[in-house]
Protein backbone atom coordinates (compact mmCIF):
# COMPACT_ATOMS: atom_id res chain seq x y z
CA UNK A 1 0.00 0.00 0.00
CA UNK A 2 1.23 3.48 -0.86
CA UNK A 3 0.71 6.63 1.17
CA UNK A 4 0.38 10.17 -0.19
CA UNK A 5 0.76 13.01 2.29
CA UNK A 6 -1.20 16.22 1.79
CA UNK A 7 -1.37 19.34 3.92
CA UNK A 8 -0.50 22.99 4.23
CA UNK A 9 2.95 24.29 3.39
CA UNK A 10 5.00 24.09 6.57
CA UNK A 11 2.97 21.30 8.16
CA UNK A 12 5.93 18.91 7.94
CA UNK A 13 5.16 16.67 4.97
CA UNK A 14 8.83 16.42 4.01
CA UNK A 15 10.26 16.15 7.52
CA UNK A 16 7.63 13.79 8.94
CA UNK A 17 7.24 11.92 5.66
CA UNK A 18 10.90 10.94 5.59
CA UNK A 19 10.81 9.67 9.15
CA UNK A 20 7.50 7.85 8.71
CA UNK A 21 8.85 6.20 5.57
CA UNK A 22 11.93 5.03 7.49
CA UNK A 23 9.79 3.56 10.27
CA UNK A 24 7.55 1.75 7.77
CA UNK A 25 10.49 0.76 5.57
CA UNK A 26 8.83 2.60 2.65
CA UNK A 27 10.55 4.41 -0.19
CA UNK A 28 10.20 8.18 0.28
CA UNK A 29 9.64 10.60 -2.59
CA UNK A 30 9.13 14.34 -2.18
CA UNK A 31 7.52 15.97 -5.23
CA UNK A 32 8.85 19.42 -4.27
CA UNK A 33 12.38 18.00 -4.39
CA UNK A 34 11.67 16.41 -7.79
CA UNK A 35 10.48 19.78 -9.10
CA UNK A 36 13.60 21.49 -7.77
CA UNK A 37 15.86 18.86 -9.35
CA UNK A 38 14.24 19.10 -12.79
CA UNK A 39 13.30 22.79 -12.94
CA UNK A 40 14.07 25.13 -10.09
CA UNK A 41 12.79 26.16 -6.69
CA UNK A 42 8.99 26.47 -6.63
CA UNK A 43 9.11 30.15 -5.60
CA UNK A 44 11.24 30.96 -8.67
CA UNK A 45 8.88 29.05 -10.96
CA UNK A 46 5.79 30.72 -9.52
CA UNK A 47 7.36 34.19 -9.71
CA UNK A 48 8.59 33.76 -13.27
CA UNK A 49 6.02 31.46 -14.88
CA UNK A 50 2.93 32.02 -12.75
CA UNK A 51 0.77 29.83 -10.58
CA UNK A 52 -1.02 27.98 -13.39
CA UNK A 53 2.28 27.01 -15.04
CA UNK A 54 3.60 25.80 -11.69
CA UNK A 55 0.50 23.67 -11.08
CA UNK A 56 1.00 22.07 -14.50
CA UNK A 57 4.64 21.29 -13.64
CA UNK A 58 3.57 19.88 -10.27
CA UNK A 59 0.99 17.68 -11.98
CA UNK A 60 3.41 16.43 -14.64
CA UNK A 61 6.16 15.61 -12.13
CA UNK A 62 3.77 13.92 -9.71
CA UNK A 63 2.12 11.80 -12.40
CA UNK A 64 5.55 10.47 -13.38
CA UNK A 65 6.05 8.91 -9.95
CA UNK A 66 5.54 5.18 -10.36
CA UNK A 67 2.70 4.45 -7.97
CA UNK A 68 2.44 0.88 -9.22
CA UNK A 69 5.30 0.20 -6.82
CA UNK A 70 4.23 -0.79 -3.35
CA UNK A 71 5.36 0.66 -0.05
CA UNK A 72 5.97 4.16 -1.33
CA UNK A 73 5.37 7.31 0.71
CA UNK A 74 4.83 10.39 -1.44
CA UNK A 75 5.07 13.88 0.00
CA UNK A 76 3.06 16.20 -2.23
CA UNK A 77 3.20 19.95 -2.58
CA UNK A 78 0.63 21.86 -0.55
CA UNK A 79 -1.13 22.99 -3.73
CA UNK A 80 -1.93 19.44 -4.87
CA UNK A 81 -5.55 20.07 -3.83
CA UNK A 82 -5.90 22.44 -6.81
CA UNK A 83 -5.17 19.60 -9.28
CA UNK A 84 -8.22 17.28 -9.44
CA UNK A 85 -6.71 14.90 -12.02
CA UNK A 86 -3.69 14.36 -9.79
CA UNK A 87 -5.87 13.80 -6.72
CA UNK A 88 -7.86 11.14 -8.61
CA UNK A 89 -4.59 9.45 -9.55
CA UNK A 90 -3.35 9.52 -5.96
CA UNK A 91 -6.70 8.23 -4.67
CA UNK A 92 -6.58 5.28 -7.09
CA UNK A 93 -3.02 4.34 -6.14
CA UNK A 94 -2.55 5.28 -2.49
CA UNK A 95 -4.14 6.22 0.79
CA UNK A 96 -4.25 10.00 1.01
CA UNK A 97 -3.23 11.12 4.48
CA UNK A 98 -3.93 14.69 5.48
CA UNK A 99 -1.51 16.10 8.04
CA UNK A 100 -3.58 18.65 9.93
CA UNK A 101 -2.08 21.23 12.23
CA UNK A 102 -3.40 24.45 13.75
CA UNK A 103 -3.04 27.72 11.93
CA UNK A 104 -0.86 29.05 14.76
CA UNK A 105 1.60 26.15 14.56
CA UNK A 106 1.91 26.31 10.78
CA UNK A 107 2.14 30.10 10.67
CA UNK A 108 4.91 29.99 13.27
CA UNK A 109 6.90 27.69 10.93
CA UNK A 110 6.29 29.58 7.67
CA UNK A 111 5.88 33.23 8.70
CA UNK A 112 9.47 34.09 7.78
CA UNK A 113 9.10 32.31 4.42
CA UNK A 114 5.80 33.63 3.09
CA UNK A 115 7.59 34.77 -0.04
CA UNK A 116 8.57 31.17 -0.81
CA UNK A 117 5.94 30.78 -3.51
CA UNK A 118 2.74 29.51 -1.95
CA UNK A 119 -0.02 28.97 -4.49
CA UNK A 120 -3.11 31.05 -3.75
CA UNK A 121 -1.48 33.39 -1.26
CA UNK A 122 -1.22 36.31 -3.67
CA UNK A 123 -4.93 36.00 -4.59
CA UNK A 124 -5.75 36.41 -0.91
CA UNK A 125 -3.71 39.58 -0.53
CA UNK A 126 -0.87 37.74 1.19
CA UNK A 127 -3.19 36.74 4.05
CA UNK A 128 -1.98 33.30 5.15
CA UNK A 129 -4.97 32.83 7.48
CA UNK A 130 -7.39 33.25 4.56
CA UNK A 131 -5.37 30.74 2.55
CA UNK A 132 -5.35 28.29 5.47
CA UNK A 133 -9.11 28.63 5.95
CA UNK A 134 -9.80 28.16 2.24
CA UNK A 135 -7.63 25.06 1.93
CA UNK A 136 -8.77 23.13 5.01
CA UNK A 137 -12.07 21.89 3.55
CA UNK A 138 -10.26 20.79 0.38
CA UNK A 139 -7.69 18.76 2.30
CA UNK A 140 -10.50 17.18 4.32
CA UNK A 141 -12.53 16.45 1.19
CA UNK A 142 -9.75 14.61 -0.60
CA UNK A 143 -8.14 12.74 2.29
CA UNK A 144 -8.79 9.15 3.30
CA UNK A 145 -7.27 9.65 6.73
CA UNK A 146 -6.57 12.74 8.83
CA UNK A 147 -3.71 12.86 11.31
CA UNK A 148 -4.14 15.65 13.85
CA UNK A 149 -0.65 16.91 14.65
CA UNK A 150 -1.97 19.10 17.47
CA UNK A 151 -2.54 15.90 19.45
CA UNK A 152 0.78 14.20 18.77
CA UNK A 153 3.32 14.84 16.07
CA UNK A 154 6.06 12.30 16.67
CA UNK A 155 6.72 10.03 13.69
CA UNK A 156 6.28 6.97 15.92
CA UNK A 157 2.85 8.13 17.11
CA UNK A 158 1.80 8.90 13.54
CA UNK A 159 2.81 5.40 12.40
CA UNK A 160 0.80 3.87 15.25
CA UNK A 161 -2.21 5.98 14.28
CA UNK A 162 -1.88 5.04 10.61
CA UNK A 163 -1.89 1.37 11.54
CA UNK A 164 -4.94 1.82 13.76
CA UNK A 165 -6.70 3.63 10.92
CA UNK A 166 -6.03 0.79 8.51
CA UNK A 167 -2.88 1.76 6.68
CA UNK A 168 -1.08 -1.56 6.76
CA UNK A 169 1.60 -2.85 4.46
CA UNK A 170 0.79 -5.74 2.18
Amino acid sequence: MNISLIGMPGVGKTYLGGRIADLLNYEFIDTDKLIEEKYSHPEYLIANQGEEAFLKIEEDISLRVDLTKKNLLLSTGGSVIYIPSLLRHLKENSKIVYLFDSYENIYHRVSSELNRGIIGLKKRGGDFKKLYDSRLPLYEQYSDITIDLTLNNSPEAIVRELKVKGVNRF
